[in-house]
């Protein structure tokens, strides 16, 4: 990645995967649309869109208490921003040898996730960036101090715009289901929804949000318009049916003679 934007002479620039295909133009359309920023932990001239889901939201891990909260976890596989603001974020130094093998077994006794780098991959990239532009963070992908999780969010939601699966407008090869296979609902993973929450606790104590699908059926039915649209509500049937959906499946081939 930091190669290809030694190549790059455009002002944007579009990170994905070679194994990813666009299907609208989302990640662009979207763009620029929530200006306001906080003074405070500001990296890029302008914020970068990236996907919420596997963007690690530490609060949700730390409520659920079912999920390793990472800290400064924001997803890799799709980037849109500024060429000068991609650099900021990719011109990061190699993670060290001695990183891949920092923790022991000893050392991952009792904890969910038994990881032996120092930082996983996306909070590496980020908390480089964070390094490189004069800000501290954790030490580790396991230290993750409650009294953290503010900078995290700020770091975040101040440098990133988040979008929904649904939004961003692309098509993972390898993972067909992506974005599909995922519950909102106890999941660790942002949505557009809780970085709009968080962009008006920091940035902008404004900005509308709309209010939870969950919570607010009869609104939504008295006035769709105003919530979603009919496409949302088949794709918010389609998610949520899914698991039942596999049950009937997998009986049925237990039942039938054929695959």
């Amino acid at each position: 990645m930091r190669a290809g934007l030694d190549s790059v002479d455009t002002k944007w620039t579009l990170k994905l995967r070679s194994d990813t295909v666009l299907i609208s133009a989302g990640v662009v359309r979207l763009w620029g649309r929530y200006q306001e920023r906080n003074p405070h932990l500001r990296v890029f001239e302008q914020r970068i869109i990236t996907s919420a889901l596997l963007t690690c939201h530490p609060r949700i891990c730390f409520q659920e208490n079912r999920f390793t909260p990472f800290l400064f976890h924001v997803n890799d596989m799709i980037q849109f921003g500024l060429t000068s603001d991609m650099r900021k974020l990719w011109g990061i130094p190699l993670m060290p040898t001695p990183d891949f093998t920092y923790f022991t077994d000893a050392d991952l006794a009792g904890k969910i996730d038994k990881i032996s780098n120092r930082r996983v991959p996306e909070d590496y990239i980020w908390t480089s960036a964070l390094a490189e532009a004069g800000f501290s963070t954790n030490d580790s992908w396991a230290d993750f101090k409650p009294s953290m999780i503010p900078l995290s969010e700020l770091s975040i939601v101040n440098n990133f715009q988040l979008l929904d699966h649904h939004d961003m407008g692309f098509v993972c090869l390898k993972y067909p289901d992506f974005g599909f296979g995922y519950h909102l609902i106890g999941s660790p993973y942002f949505s557009h929804r809780q970085w709009l929450l968080l962009y008006r606790m920091y940035c902008d104590p404004s900005v509308p949000v709309p209010p939870s699908i969950y919570l607010a059926m009869p609104a939504i039915w008295q006035s769709p318009l105003a919530y979603l649209n009919i496409s949302r509500l088949f794709q918010f049937l389609k998610i949520y049916s899914r698991p039942l959906r596999y049950r009937i499946k997998a009986a049925l081939r237990k039942l039938l003679p054929w695959k």
